[in-house]
């Protein structure tokens, strides 16, 4: 052993653990998953939902043109608001991305009134998502 070479360097923990071992061992998907979320690497976890079975069967995207000068009112209250999935700051013609899911139409059409007030929208309504989100497959990256 004293023969072998030895690197002082950070490699991807993901990487450094067999695959057999991870795989079927408690110990070791234990000890990884401690591990990554020690580096921030695992940063949370989260449920998918069924909103149709939860009684909000439109969801949609709606493209909010919002000046910089409102994001200090504008933040809070998308932030706020219980029917808002997720909300990015984006390029383009439009500075916010909104994804939301209603009980009806006519409720998302209240809130892109409401939205309205700080700037201009586009909507789609989504009829089907043949993709759901999804993470990035780390093994492919290593």
């Amino acid at each position: 052993f004293n023969k072998i070479d030895v690197y002082d360097k950070d490699l991807p923990k993901v990487g450094i653990v067999g695959e057999i071992l991870v795989k079927y061992h408690f110990f070791a998907n234990d000890n990884l998953i401690e591990k990554l979320e020690a580096e921030g690497i695992i940063s949370g976890y989260s449920v998918k939902l069924n909103y149709k079975k939860l009684g909000f069967p439109v969801v949609a995207f709606v493209n909010l043109g919002l000046a910089p000068s409102r994001k200090p009112e504008f933040y809070p209250f998308i932030c706020s608001h219980p029917n808002v999935l997720e909300c990015s700051c984006v390029t383009g013609h439009y500075s916010m991305l909104i994804k939301v899911a209603f009980d009806s139409t006519e409720n998302l059409d209240h809130f892109i009134n409401r939205l309205q007030e700080f700037g201009t929208t586009e909507t789609q309504i989504v009829f089907s998502t043949p993709q759901e989100p999804r993470g990035i497959l780390v093994e492919e990256l290593l």
